[in-house]
């Protein structure tokens, strides 16, 4: 877990960034916007007016974001990597059979195979579930499956205001990737030890941001921390380190926030999960928004299969996504309020 202090931070972006429907304020001056400045985790106006906060599209547009939802001003921890296939799997092979069935990424409502699907390795068929490369970033997971995993391990979803807060820090550039840079390496890597622990990267960019994205794309996730121990210079941008440390929060797989488009979601509090799930597998903590025709998710990072133009901080081209379901894009990442 990787700390995210409390501070101050500039959510959104301004009139000449390009990311999509992203937050912003109005400052009043020839229809200028810039940054909107998280300064407490006191309840935030949703408006057009001069210094309120406000976003094109991908949410209701309605307020106020309530004092209780988490905006990132307090801190918090988040797992430095997105949940590895491995980590996946001892929490599946502890649950019931009928937990099981409930979570089991092979069947129809996931990715439908036993067999590797866009770098995907866990098996299933009875008994416990197996991954040939324990350490790639797992995918396919749905919201039910998130919200389970984090009631099992104590944690609970990250938001996306503190999505923008662990990636950014206190600093904003227009289409500012998570590594703190705006152009990022366009040619195919290639990989030595893949799908082990020691997997590698042996072509990673120079003195430009590394990050998994669909002009480097292998097919599916990589390694979690794979920049890291790849990189020519250990740097933020040649890494793909986050302000604070958290890792590929652009690109590999995309962050499944919960988003502040919907009267369903702002009430969520951020209380976390309790070690235990249902009987069925469902989790069991009151106030977790339940997706679909009233709850909406913020998909927030770009994938491997994504363009950049996705990948960057602020964008919010799915900032309210109806959507629930498992897909070969979408991982997980845990946090959680220090007690």
């Amino acid at each position: 877990m990787v700390y995210i202090p409390e501070d101050n931070y500039p959510l959104g972006s301004t009139s000449s960034g390009s990311e999509s429907n992203h937050y912003y304020t109005n400052t009043g001056v020839f229809g200028f916007r810039t940054t909107y400045n998280v300064s407490s985790e006191s309840a935030i106006t949703i408006s057009s007016a001069i210094g309120d906060l406000y976003y094109a599209a991908e949410g209701d547009q309605l307020g106020p974001i309530p004092a209780e939802f988490p905006k990132g001003y307090a801190a918090f921890w988040s797992m430095k990597y997105e949940i590895s296939e491995d980590q996946w799997i001892c929490f599946f092979n502890s649950l019931t059979e009928t937990q099981k069935t409930a979570h089991d990424i092979t069947d129809v409502n996931h990715k439908n195979t036993d067999a590797v699907l866009s770098r995907n390795t866990v098996a299933y068929t009875s008994g416990n579930a197996t991954t040939s490369a324990p350490s790639r970033a797992i995918s396919y997971l749905s919201y039910e499956d998130n919200a389970a995993y984090y009631d099992w391990t104590g944690m609970r979803f990250m938001t996306e205001l503190e999505f923008e807060k662990a990636a950014k820090g206190p600093t904003h550039i227009l289409n500012m990737l998570a590594s703190g840079g705006t152009t990022a390496y366009d040619q195919t890597y290639t990989m030595t030890n893949d799908g082990q622990e020691n997997a590698n990267i042996s072509n990673p960019g120079e003195s430009i941001t590394n990050i998994n994205y669909s002009s480097t794309d292998p097919g599916g996730p990589m390694r979690v921390g794979i920049f890291a121990s790849s990189a020519l210079n250990p740097t933020r941008v040649e890494t793909g380190g986050r302000y604070y440390g958290v890792m590929e929060l652009s690109g590999n797989l995309y962050e499944r926030c919960i988003g502040a488009g919907s009267p369903v979601n702002r009430a969520y509090t951020g209380l976390h999960g309790n070690g235990e799930i249902l009987s069925n597998g469902d989790h069991n903590v009151s106030g977790w928004p339940a997706v679909g025709s009233e709850g909406a998710i913020s998909y927030r990072g770009g994938s491997w299969s994504n363009g950049i133009a996705f990948c960057p901080i602020a964008d919010r081209f799915d900032g309210a996504n109806l959507s629930s379901i498992a897909n070969n894009r979408i991982g997980a990442r845990g946090v959680r309020t220090p007690n």
